[in-house]
């Protein structure tokens, strides 16, 4: 009796030692992926310049297969990057 008791304590100590390396284990990878969420995001905060945007801009006006013509076309496209400026400000500048 006694030997099943001490089987049976030693079998819960082991499962208690079990679940404590798993829940370290989770709370690793846990904390990994939290850290490469929150450098992730640094970075993209960084990367957010007005060069950057405007060359983001400048790749979408090049892959864009419309064809404009007519003498207002540069006026349209001015008008479209200032407008474009105003709207990044907000998102630009140093806070």
């Amino acid at each position: 009796m006694d030997q099943q008791i001490n089987e049976k304590e030693a079998m819960k100590k082991m499962a208690e030692i079990e679940d404590a390396t798993h829940i370290a284990h989770e709370k690793a990878l846990a904390d990994a992926e939290y850290y490469k969420v929150v450098k992730s995001s640094e970075a993209m905060q960084k990367q957010l310049t007005t060069e950057f945007l405007m060359h983001e801009w400048v790749k979408s006006i090049a892959n864009n297969t419309k064809i404009y013509f007519g003498p207002s076309v540069n006026s349209m496209l001015l008008d479209f990057l200032q407008d474009y400026q105003d709207k990044l400000k907000p998102y630009t500048s140093k806070q």
